[in-house]
């Protein structure tokens, strides 16, 4: 049976830093174990800072080397910590860490690529191609649910919001992709009501199904809340055509 004990070594972390992870919003769960990662390298070593390559942090968490690189450019925009080639720094300013909500771009980008909210919508990328079709196809689509709603609702923005299953594929997400998803993010809600608009409740539940039998997949896209599924669709959705030409689509555009 393990008995850990302090004796045999400890990382010094400050409380206050503990307090402000937990409350900090929507850190996937590959992002978690990179930043404990991380604190033991350097503060389990006493330094502040300490080289770590892709595949030394990759061998020390689990997570391929592809997720690992994505995850520490997400940890950067968030900057929750600092990097320089091979050298990373934990940032413990928690003050100057970036919400998800507030993107990294300063013209309200997006949370992980910087890009405004409208470009990623209305036009994702397949393999570094804008594909106008599927954007367009979700605009059309969100402009015509937009003026039924406006049309045939009496209630308040608020009331018609609250129809839409968001909670439900929130607990998907949470159960199956990522267990520290938080509800309460407005990015991250109004990208599911926009799915949902788009997609249904049952064929965008079945599409978190799939994402989780191809997360170990390297060449996968990173889907793990509403906000990259959104973001990722054409990109998925072309990576599902390769894998099986005889399944039916995941959206039928």
């Amino acid at each position: 049976m393990a008995s850990p004990q302090k004796e045999n070594g400890f990382t010094p972390i400050a409380n206050e830093i503990l307090d402000e992870l937990q409350k900090f919003g929507d850190l996937t769960l590959r992002e978690i174990k990179v930043i404990l990662f991380i604190l033991r390298r350097t503060y389990g070593f006493n330094r502040k800072e300490s080289e770590m390559s892709i595949s030394f942090i990759s061998r020390g968490t689990g997570i391929q080397e592809n997720h690992v690189s994505a995850t520490l450019t997400f940890l950067v925009k968030k900057r929750l910590i600092f990097r320089k080639e091979s050298n990373i720094v934990f940032n413990k300013n928690h003050d100057s860490w970036t919400p998800p909500d507030l993107g990294s771009a300063q013209d309200g980008g997006t949370p992980d690529s910087g890009v405004p909210l409208s470009q990623a919508l209305t036009s994702p990328r397949i393999g570094g191609r804008t594909s106008p079709r599927i954007g367009g196809t979700i605009k059309k689509h969100l402009k015509k649910h937009k003026k039924e709603t406006l049309n045939t609702a009496t209630a308040s923005p608020v009331a018609v919001t609250e129809t839409l299953p968001v909670n439900e594929i929130f607990t998907a997400f949470q159960e199956k992709l990522n267990p520290t998803i938080n509800y309460g993010n407005t990015t991250q809600r109004k990208a599911a009501e926009d799915l949902l608009k788009f997609m249904g409740k049952d064929k965008l539940l079945k599409t978190i199904d799939f994402i989780v039998t191809i997360r170990d997949d390297p060449y996968a896209p990173v889907i793990t809340n509403p906000y990259q599924l959104k973001e990722k669709l054409a990109q998925l959705m072309s990576y599902h055509k390769k894998q099986s030409q005889k399944a039916p689509l995941i959206v039928e555009i």
